[in-house]
């Protein structure tokens, strides 16, 4: 029986879990965020300076967990409550998802001071 492992949030943190474990033949691996994209913060620069593209900074989530095997799956999915002692993820759409092993890569918010 394969084990469900569930990743709330595709950044860095999120893709790469994805990664290590998409090797793992016994794992089901369920990645959920709320956006389509990943956000390649390392180049948001030329984005700023309006020298490239939102394409540019962005890799669509759908065809990224395309491109691994078959026990990947993406939902574009807002979390909005963990049920830690049932072992679920709700979503604002009321979707429960069910997990065995659950990783929070929600990442961060960049700071930006008033200068």
């Amino acid at each position: 029986m394969r084990q469900r492992i569930v990743v709330i949030g595709a950044g860095y943190a999120g893709v790469r879990m994805m990664e290590r474990l998409r090797h793992h033949k016994k794992a089901e691996i369920i990645v959920l965020d709320q956006n389509p994209y990943h956000y390649l913060q390392t180049d948001v620069y030329g984005y700023v300076a309006n020298k490239t593209g939102f394409n540019d900074i962005t890799i669509d989530l759908y065809t990224l967990m395309a491109s691994h095997p078959e026990n990947v799956q993406f939902m574009q999915k807002k979390a909005t409550r963990i049920r830690f002692d049932d072992k679920v993820v709700e979503t604002e759409d009321n979707l429960e998802v069910h997990y065995d092993y659950l990783v929070l890569a929600t990442g961060t918010r960049t700071f930006l001071p008033d200068q």
